[in-house]
């Protein structure tokens, strides 16, 4: 190489050696603890511990462990990258059946569905493909798999065999109110029961797997109270010699007033017989449970009103039905489930001082003992739940632990004997699930280095210890907001010392600081709804003087403050929805027990409108189009509603049954709407009058077609709709029937190519948008509103799993976004609008556990963002994308492009029509590192330890010169 070269070259090099691509803005920990995975939902199978957990690069997914492992393993990422698969109780919907694991999950391209496993992440595959995604539990009974899916008020009735082509409908369009609130097994039939449409009771069905078999066995019949899904519930279902035994109230099986009974069923319906009467109908019970032990059932009920309770034994007929056990109170004491040695039973219920003992009901003679008082002095739960309750579990045979309804939760051990009745000093807030397993016991418990994590035992608790820290993430600028003010980005923070509180990057000082302490000390005055108006930032914020308020700043303490006239609100008032207009800020509070709209100039508030005399509960949206703003306001269905800053000009428009996606196209607001005279939910639009509100479309002929994620675009609304014809696709209206059409059908037929909300943004003239087309899975797309002009950006993420990329923002000269990768997790993306200018621009968080970048946000070449690190949590970073898309060199400008850059691995090459005749790689003393004939434009540099290096590209007719980082 030429000296003079070199020479160069190292001038370069010293003169961008302090520049860093990318750069760590914040270093906060809100915590000390790590970010705990929390997991639950254990479950066994094939001497393996499967059970839920979440992580910040894969989400929470299934994590398995067995006592060979040196620690638990993801079974599989099921929803690549962050997302979650599992999303809401996999032990709900887990079962084992024909030697597979069964259980619901979302991959992110499917929504839910059902998944089975055996146990490898190979063997670990999605089984149905529905439409219908909202079903949570799975049931066996006999030989199929049987579930519930509930689309609005109409509920359908499913089995499987455990493949696609065996999992079909059984029975559809049964009208419901509610959720079901049972789904259960015996005789090897599906037991289910749901509220019908109009009815203030149940109906228990059955199913056999076939639609002729699958029929109600009950009339309608009334709960007791004690289901925490209503009292129109039944309650403590329970198999028991192939029958089902459940309780409810009904005046017609039994003699009113004592008309709360237990009946069963062997799944006919001349078999579905009362057994007897155990308490009067007129009386709702608060908490009610179910145990067998042995060839008896036992029946636990408490009545809160005079702290009462009793319990019941049966053997399944009314003569070996009798009432066992009953103790009342003067005040409120705790009380639990029930649990069983085999020989007694064992219960929280009132001490001999009228306190909260354990007790022990011996099953030979009824006779009953007081192992140890518990607690004094307990408040009484406004619901009852599995939270506000003791709960005993066993472990072994002789056993038991107890966590208390306290927080944080005591758990303690005993083996039914007053000495050996004791607290487990040494487990500080067991998540209340512990499962033995090869006599070992497995349960999440808090530590304060650690936080949430599994933990292992002996039998006795002894030698209780971490097994595995699978979240080791640090808390940092979790769900922080940021907001853009000229040179400053506002952000939200916590730093271990203030609370969250606001706080203010500036760029041109390069200096971050705390704006105010507004809620001073410790505690968190909890900025939200952060908007900038006439050079200034509005929040709302939170004192211990005022409650929640409305606030200024311009970066300063001094500035900081609140709007003063605001003071006649309650400090218990709840602000929300702030809009900034050109020349006003909306916002609304509730004041006392009714809702009032407000204007603001800034400086000084006005109210614009009371809603004292209509019982509205909440204000839930509002948007600016043309000269008005319109909002929705909750309250007895959803109504309507405009204003143009003015008491006389702020009106109801109209009166409908649901109201959502209020979006602004230009002068008109369209939004998803549905009358009370109509079944379906559609599109809807509004230009400022009464008769002109009024549905755009019936999209869906018969049915909703449920609109969403609507977006304003040349004039018009885009937004997403299903159909039976083409799924769930994209489409456009001008506000006319006739202009509201199909874009295209992205994924062809009657799949859907969005399941979920997506990101939009406009760039150089085209809506991007990401979309599934049944091949490529979520990726970039854009479009200019018509189906040829449609189009894929990039497979980033090779085959049918897509990259999901979110966040989309554009600084006019090009897109970014965040992307997911096997190689690298979620990462920024930028793109130029082509396949060939799509790519990774940096791997911040090296490797594949991604840094999930969000809230991306420009200033002129800046490009802020929060992003997660292994070291520092997620945490505010500042890209300057002027030095990382490369050095233009001043011996030769040339189209040669290099990515991803920073790299830890492979460096790629755009050299456009130069041609080299080698590639050489040079560090900061000038050395030459590596040589590359000119390839095929993929560089291995992994060899390099971390660092800025020069490439140089040279032949004899030019030399290029790039620089890269090497993490």
């Amino acid at each position: 190489m030429h000296k003079n070269l070199l020479l160069l070259l190292l001038t370069l090099f010293f003169s961008i050696s302090c520049l860093n691509a990318q750069t760590q803005l914040t270093d906060f920990a809100s915590k000390t603890e790590d970010k705990s995975s929390s997991p639950g939902g254990f479950i066994s199978y094939k001497n393996l511990i499967f059970f839920e957990a979440t992580t910040e690069d894969a989400g929470r997914e299934i994590w398995m462990n067995d006592e060979s492992s040196a620690k638990p393993k993801l079974l599989k990422d099921i929803f690549p990258g962050e997302g979650s698969s599992i999303q809401y109780s996999f032990k709900q919907s887990a079962v084992v059946f024909k030697d597979k694991l069964f259980f619901i999950a979302n991959n992110g391209e499917n929504g839910n569905q059902i998944w089975s496993s055996d146990g490898t992440e190979q063997g670990t595959n999605q089984i149905s493909n529905l439409s219908n995604l909202n079903f949570l539990k799975l049931t066996v009974a006999g030989n199929y798999i049987f579930f519930l899916v509930q689309e609005g008020e109409l509920l359908q009735v499913w089995r499987s065999d455990g493949t696609a082509s065996g999992t079909i409908m059984l029975q559809k369009d049964l009208p419901i109110w509610n959720t079901p609130t049972f789904e259960g097994e015996a005789n090897n039939l599906f037991f289910f029961t749901f509220q019908p449409k109009g009815s203030n009771n149940s109906r228990v069905w059955r199913s056999n797997g076939s639609t002729t078999g699958t029929f109600p066995i009950t009339e309608e019949l009334d709960g007791n109270g004690a289901n925490p899904n209503g009292s129109a519930a039944p309650t403590q279902y329970i198999e028991f010699k192939n029958e089902l035994y459940f309780v409810v109230r009904s005046p017609v099986l039994f003699s009113y007033p004592t008309s709360v009974g237990i009946i069963k069923t062997d799944g006919s319906i001349e078999n579905t017989v009362p057994i007897k009467a155990v308490h009067d109908a007129t009386d709702l019970l608060n908490f009610a449970d179910v145990l067998k032990v042995n060839d008896k059932l036992y029946f636990s009920f408490y009545d809160v009103d005079y702290f009462r309770l009793f319990i019941w034994e049966s053997d399944g007929t009314e003569a070996g039905t009798k009432k066992i056990f009953d103790q009342s109170g003067d005040k409120y004491y705790g009380i639990s489930n029930l649990s069983t040695d085999g020989k007694n039973l064992t219960f929280m219920g009132k001490s001999r001082g009228g306190e909260t003992a354990l007790l022990k009901l011996k099953l030979d003679t009824y006779q009953v003992e007081e192992i140890k008082e518990i607690a004094t002095n307990l408040e009484r739960p406004f619901i009852y739940t599995d939270y506000s309750l003791f709960q005993i579990k066993q472990v072994t045979a002789n056993r038991f632990v107890f966590f208390t309804p306290s927080f944080p939760v005591q758990t303690w051990a005993t083996d039914l004997t007053p000495a050996n009745t004791l607290p487990l000093t040494n487990l500080k807030d067991v998540r209340r699930e512990i499962v033995n397993f090869n006599q070992k016991i497995y349960f999440p418990a808090f530590s304060e280095d650690e936080g949430f994590e599994l933990w292992q035992s002996e039998l006795d608790f002894s030698n209780a210890h971490l097994l595995a820290n699978i979240n080791a993430s640090k808390y940092g600028l979790d769900n922080a907001f940021t907001v853009l003010l000229n040179d400053k980005l506002f952000f939200t923070a916590d730093d271990g010392v203030h609370g969250l509180e606001l706080w203010v990057y500036n760029k041109v000082t390069a200096e971050k600081h705390l704006v105010k302490d507004i809620w001073a000390g410790s505690q968190s005055a909890e900025p939200r709804q952060l908007i900038v108006f006439n050079n200034l930032l509005y929040f709302v914020a939170n004192t211990e003087e005022h409650g929640s308020q409305l606030w200024r700043s311009d970066g300063t303490a001094e500035s900081t403050s609140k709007i003063s006239s605001l003071n006649e609100i309650s400090k218990f008032s709840y602000i929300n929805q702030l809009l900034a207009t050109p020349d006003k800020i909306y916002f609304s509070a509730r004041v006392n027990d009714y809702y009032v709209l407000y204007g603001s100039d800034g400086t000084q508030t006005e109210l614009i409108k009371t809603f004292k005399e209509v019982n509205y509960t909440s204000m839930k949206e509002i948007v600016a189009a043309g000269k008005l703003v319109y909002f929705t306001i909750e309250g007895g269905g959803e109504d309507l509603w405009r204003s143009d800053g003015t008491p006389n000009g702020t009106y109801k428009l109209k009166d409908l049954i649901s109201i959502n996606y209020l979006t602004a196209v230009e002068d008109k607001v369209y939004f998803v709407g549905k009358a009370e005279n109509q079944k379906e939910t559609e599109l809807w639009y509004s230009d400022g009058t009464q008769t002109g509100t009024k549905q755009v479309k019936n999209i869906g002929k018969g049915y909703s077609s449920n609109p969403a994620n609507l977006v304003s675009f040349q004039g018009q609304v885009v937004f997403t709709a299903y159909t039976t014809e083409y799924g769930r696709e994209y489409w456009k209206s001008d506000g006319s029937a006739e202009g509201t059409i199909l874009i295209a059908d992205i994924n062809p037929g009657t799949a859907s190519s969005v399941l979920s909300s997506t990101d939009y943004t406009l760039f150089q003239g085209a809506l991007y948008f990401s979309a599934n087309d049944g091949s490529h899975g979520t990726e970039l797309w854009k479009t200019d509103g018509t189906g040829t002009g449609t189009i894929l950006i990039q497979d980033i993420n090779e085959g049918a799993t897509g990259s999901f990329p979110k966040n989309l923002v554009n600084n006019a000269e090009r897109l970014y976004f965040r992307a997911y990768s096997p190689a690298n997790g979620t990462e920024i993306w930028q793109t130029e609008g082509t396949s060939s200018s799509t790519r990774q621009v940096f791997d911040l968080n090296s490797g594949s556990a991604g840094s999930t970048p969000s809230n991306l946000t420009f200033s002129e070449q800046d490009l802020f963002f929060l992003a997660e690190s292994n070291h520092s949590g997620r945490q505010l970073w500042l890209y300057n994308k002027g030095i990382i898309t490369g050095l233009e060199d001043p011996i030769k400008s040339s189209a040669l492009k290099l990515y991803p850059n920073p790299t830890s691995d492979y460096l790629y090459i755009e050299k456009g029509n130069s041609r080299f005749d080698t590639i050489k790689i040079i560090n900061t003393k000038g050395q030459q590192l590596l040589t590359f004939k000119d390839s095929s434009g993929k560089l291995n540099v992994k060899s390099l330890e971390p660092g800025i290096y020069l490439l140089v590209g040279e032949s004899k007719k030019e030399v290029i010169v790039r620089k890269f980082i090497k993490q």
